[in-house]
């Protein structure tokens, strides 16, 4: 899979800006997470603590801690991902619905674009397993 483009991540990174300005929410949410359904993903990746790569068809999950909930964040674009983490020398790209069809728990949270003001969105684990009833396929993580 290749990097997203900027410019094929603006129509999402509207959806996400207009979610994150409008105070009902509701409406915009869904278009956001609708947006999404059509997107990859660039995740965040550091080598395992004991060096060992990851079995064929398995990506590992960063997970960050923020006032007692899970995050995985993930960024519209590299060059998103570079702005806001610019100590992270590693990364993948993976489509939303892949991602959503994986999603290992409830309890943990999507993080999309944290650090940026405009376009950063939180999902819970409820609504990114929701994304996985659009389509996509299962993979392990």
């Amino acid at each position: 899979m290749t990097t997203p483009s900027p410019e094929s991540a603006s129509t999402l990174d509207a959806a996400l800006a207009a979610a994150v300005a409008d105070s009902d929410k509701t409406e915009t949410l869904q278009a956001a997470v609708q947006a999404l359904a059509g997107h990859d993903l660039v995740l965040p990746q550091t080598a395992a603590p004991d060096n060992e790569a990851p079995a064929e068809g398995q990506i590992t999950l960063p997970v960050i801690e923020q006032d007692q909930t899970s995050f995985v964040p993930a960024f519209t674009t590299a060059e998103r991902l570079t702005d806001n983490l610019p100590d992270v020398s590693g990364s993948i790209v993976i489509g939303a619905l892949e991602l959503a069809a994986a999603w290992p728990s409830e309890d943990l949270w999507l993080a999309i674009n944290p650090g940026d003001a405009e376009t950063a969105l939180a999902l819970p684990g409820a609504a990114v397993r929701a994304l996985a009833a659009v389509g996509g396929g299962p993979t392990s993580v």
